[in-house]
C-alpha cells in the first residue's frame, strides 16, 4: 500500500510568524486611522511603524517558508 501524500508541508512556526505580521499591519492601520481623526501628527508617524514591521514581518515569515521548504 502508497504511503499517503503529504499536500501541505509548510511549518506552523511560519504560518504563525506570517499571521503575526498581518495582524501587525492590520492593526497597524488601525491606529493610524485613529491617529488621523485625532488629528494628531505626532502619533501618526509612530502609529505608521507598526503596519512596516507588519509588512517586514509577514515578508520574512514568507521567504523562510519558501527557504525551508521550497
Amino acid at each position: 500500500m502508497d504511503e499517503p501524500m503529504i499536500i501541505e508541508q509548510t511549518a506552523k512556526r511560519w504560518k504563525a510568524i506570517q499571521l503575526a505580521g498581518v495582524l501587525s499591519i492590520i492593526v497597524g492601520m488601525a491606529a493610524v486611522c485613529g491617529a488621523i481623526m485625532a488629528q494628531s501628527a505626532d502619533l501618526i508617524y509612530v502609529a505608521a511603524i507598526l503596519p512596516v514591521i507588519g509588512i517586514i514581518v509577514t515578508a520574512y515569515g514568507s521567504i523562510m517558508a519558501w527557504w525551508h521548504h521550497g
